[in-house]
């Protein structure tokens, strides 16, 4: 039962990790965009 739960709170924390550099990639990706539109 404890090493169940230490899977479950590793890959959580993965998932969570995963999470936030999905969103730092779409910041950079909405961030690039917008220079795109300034500079043409």
């Amino acid at each position: 039962m404890i090493i169940y739960s230490v899977k479950y709170q590793r890959s959580n924390c993965l998932y969570i990790q995963t999470q936030f550099i999905i969103k730092i990639i779409f910041m950079l990706f909405n961030i690039s965009y917008l220079f795109d539109i300034l500079g043409g």
